[in-house]
């Protein structure tokens, strides 16, 4: 059985206003920021929304049970990075990857496997997108050292002195 979600972009009938997840950087982020950094390209925002909801309507017709953006990133060559992504010396100054930028999920939906579901979920939209955009890894600049720790458990790789983690795709 698959998620009781389905991911879809972000678009005007969806009910961002709503979605509380406790992090109120998170939260803004969506209430705020995320419709306009999609218009402007700055990143693709994914909503997971309850498979049973209608795939049209008004706006804010639509709860949000958790999002994700995704955007194009560079990152500094070094012997952390290349050891991390398991790359050979490379002559490139930067490589090309993409960035899990945020994550959120409604609080009535936390603990649910929601969380890893999406990280999974973003994965493979990054590694779908390496067939327009090329790019050798998925990376996450954690905010505290417990979610360096839950990115670890799901496979990343944490850059050593830094909380950021990476994940070769």
């Amino acid at each position: 059985m698959g998620p009781p979600f389905r991911l879809e972009i972000l678009h005007l009938r969806h009910d961002v206003v709503g979605f509380t997840s406790g992090n109120g950087l998170v939260d803004g982020y969506l209430h705020n920021t995320a419709l306009l950094d999609q218009s402007l390209k700055l990143s693709t925002v994914r909503v997971a929304v309850d498979s049973a909801a209608p795939v049209a309507g008004p706006p804010l017709s639509v709860q949000v049970i958790g999002f994700f953006t995704l955007s194009p990133t560079l990152i500094r060559v070094d012997q952390r990075l290349l050891a991390a992504l398991g790359l050979p010396g490379i002559s490139h100054t930067h490589i090309g990857g993409f960035l899990l930028g945020m994550l959120g999920v409604e609080g009535a939906w936390q603990g649910q496997g929601i969380g890893s579901a999406l990280v999974a979920r973003a994965l493979e939209y990054a590694q779908s997108e390496r067939q327009e955009i090329p790019g050798a890894f998925l990376a996450v600049d954690a905010e505290t050292e417990k979610l360096v720790q839950y990115y670890e458990a799901l496979g990343f790789t944490r850059l050593s002195g830094t909380r950021k983690v990476v994940r070769r795709l």
